[in-house]
């Protein structure tokens, strides 16, 4: 299940999902995940524990594989999954507005793939300290 929360339209920031962002014992994950944590902090002083970046637990699993610098979700899908994430312009519209059909998909899709994507990284990844791929964003 796939439950998607435009922030940005809640006049309030819902108590339960600062529990749940919070709550150690649950992996959030998704591409660039550090600067939503940030922002999160930085709009409404919430803590992020315990989240994953995709990219560093690919670089952990395959170093040598990811040479440069930002891993994009597409690029990681393309390499672990073998598949095509189109992103396209609907990654550059106005997620401010009431979301269309269109970026509900978008970003319902961009959850799976993140899902599905450290699903098969975590397994590779099990004999890696945590510590190398998991970090919590508190004071910002």
């Amino acid at each position: 299940m796939i439950l998607l929360l435009q922030i940005s339209a809640l006049k309030m920031f819902p108590s339960k999902l600062i529990d749940f962002l919070d709550d150690e014992s649950i992996i959030k994950a998704g591409v660039n995940i550090l600067a939503d944590c940030q922002n999160l902090y930085r709009d409404f002083t919430v803590f992020t524990r315990s989240y994953v970046e995709p990219s560093y637990l690919a670089r952990y699993v395959d170093g040598t594989r990811w040479p440069g610098a930002f891993i994009g979700l597409a690029r990681l899908v393309s390499g672990y999954e073998s598949r095509s994430l189109s992103k396209g312009k609907t990654q550059f519209s106005n997620w401010e507005a009431n979301l269309t059909a269109i970026q509900q998909h978008y970003a319902a899709n961009d959850a799976h793939s993140g899902l599905v994507l450290y699903t098969g990284l975590f397994e590779r990844a099990r004999d890696i300290e945590s510590s190398y791929h998991t970090f919590n964003v508190i004071n910002g």
